[in-house]
C-alpha cells in the first residue's frame, strides 16, 4: 500500500499532475525521441519515399474539411469504388509530417485494391 506522504508527491518532490506522474514524467513519455532516437531520419526517409511516389502514382484529391489552408485530406482512390478505405493519422504527438510526406502507403494499399485517406491537421 502507498504511503499517504507520497501519494501527492513524486520522490523528488515534484507533484503528480495525472494519475501516478509528474509533468517532467509525461513530458519524457511523450517526446518521441525518448523511444525512437532515430525518428527525424525515418521521418525523412519516409517524406523521400512519398516524393517518389507521388511522381509515379496520380496525384490525390485534395478537399478541405476546414478553415485553414491546412485542414484538408489527401485521397488516394482505388480502382474500385467500393473498396475499403484506409485512413492514416500522420505525425508525432499530432505535431509532425503531412498528408504529402505520408504518400508511401498509398501505392501498396492502391495494389491491394484499397484506398488511401491522409488528412493534415493544425497542430496540436
Amino acid at each position: 500500500m502507498n504511503n499517504p506522504e507520497t501519494i501527492d508527491k513524486h520522490p523528488t518532490g515534484a507533484p503528480k499532475v495525472y494519475l501516478d506522474y509528474t509533468q517532467a514524467e509525461l513530458d519524457h513519455v511523450y517526446t518521441q525521441r525518448a523511444f525512437a532516437p532515430n525518428s527525424e531520419y525515418i521521418r525523412r526517409r519516409l517524406s523521400r519515399l512519398s516524393a517518389d511516389i507521388r511522381a509515379r502514382v496520380a496525384p490525390p484529391e485534395r478537399h478541405a474539411y476546414g478553415k485553414s489552408e491546412v485542414e484538408g485530406i489527401d485521397i488516394y482512390r482505388a480502382k474500385d469504388p467500393g473498396a475499403p478505405v484506409n485512413i492514416y493519422i500522420h505525425g508525432g504527438a499530432w505535431r509532425k509530417g503531412s498528408a504529402a510526406a505520408s504518400a508511401y502507403l498509398a501505392e501498396v494499399l492502391g495494389n491491394a485494391g484499397a484506398a488511401l485517406a491522409v488528412p493534415d491537421f493544425v497542430a496540436v
